[in-house]
């Protein structure tokens, strides 16, 4: 069993875990709102607002913030707009209890598999090939984090007395390698990311033939923090799980895990033809 709350393991992993991206020393959050430990204590679960995993994700760095003996939150996915359009929006705003200094801060949760020539960064894609890491990289570090530099954020800034003196980037997340083939590092990754494996179900059945490994389905609210058997509904062998309607063709890309004595060996994602034809038409030569 395990003792400690979902919630919480998650909540580390969204603060702690390595980056996707390698980012300048500037862009990096400070040491100290990393660490939390003289944090006030777990309470209930923070209130999320959505089932999205990319709000959850949010919310929880939202609640670290809050209890943040050092930081305080003073504002959350504020807008900055102008007559028919939005400029852009902070994720979040703190201040720092300590200097007064106002901070600026981007958080994301992203996962993306990696085809062709891994070594560049437009050739990893989501479960919705739409989404790529070089399009959230470009948005990231380009637009994002740049809001305010806009002169529409600078007069809101200035009437709101906020001075933001530094900004910094939390991207969070794995990436995936193909099953088979040599791995690289993409442009710009950081290299200690957690990663997995992808593959089509003939490749998960061929590179994965141990019998003392036990799989499942692995939903989404599960993607961030290790699982255990006793937060998955049921285990099978692989052969089984492949066969099941909930990783046929229509279900699209599906993500699975391994277990090996109760505990995580090993996750990845199941993907189909339909998946690899709409990514063969954006990857890069």
């Amino acid at each position: 069993m395990t003792s400690i709350p979902r919630w919480v393991r998650d909540q580390q992993w969204a603060v702690t875990s390595p980056p996707l991206i390698d980012t300048a020393a500037e862009l990096q959050p400070p040491r100290e709102l990393l660490d939390n430990s003289g944090a006030r204590g777990y309470g209930a679960a923070p209130v999320t607002r959505s089932g999205r995993l990319g709000i959850y994700f949010e919310d929880l760095w939202a609640d670290w913030i809050e209890r943040h003996p050092d930081y305080e939150l003073v504002d959350r996915n504020l807008p900055v707009r102008e007559p028919g359009r939005t400029i852009g929006e902070y994720d979040f705003i703190l201040q720092n209890r300590n200097t007064g200094h106002h901070l600026h801060l981007e958080v994301a949760v992203k996962f993306y598999m990696g085809v062709g020539d891994l070594t560049h960064v437009g050739n990893w894609f989501g479960p919705n090939p739409e989404d790529s890491l070089a399009i959230k990289v470009e948005r990231l570090l380009n637009h994002q984090i740049g809001l305010s530099d806009h002169p529409r954020s600078q007069a809101e800034l200035l009437e709101r007395n906020i001075d933001i003196r530094a900004r910094a980037v939390a991207l969070r997340g794995r990436l995936f390698y193909p099953l088979s083939g040599p791995r690289a590092l993409p442009t710009r990754v950081h290299p200690g990311h957690l990663h997995g494996y992808w593959g089509l179900p003939a490749d998960w059945l061929e590179a994965c033939e141990d019998p003392a490994l036990e799989w499942a389905a692995l939903p989404k609210r599960l993607w961030l923090s290790t699982v255990a058997r006793d937060e998955l509904e049921a285990t099978l062998p692989l052969e089984q799980l492949l066969a099941s309607p909930a990783f046929g063709p229509q279900a699209g890309s599906r993500a699975l895990v391994a277990l090996r004595d109760g505990q995580e060996w090993l996750r990845g994602f199941l993907v189909h033809e339909d998946w690899m034809a709409r990514v063969a038409e954006r990857q890069v030569d």
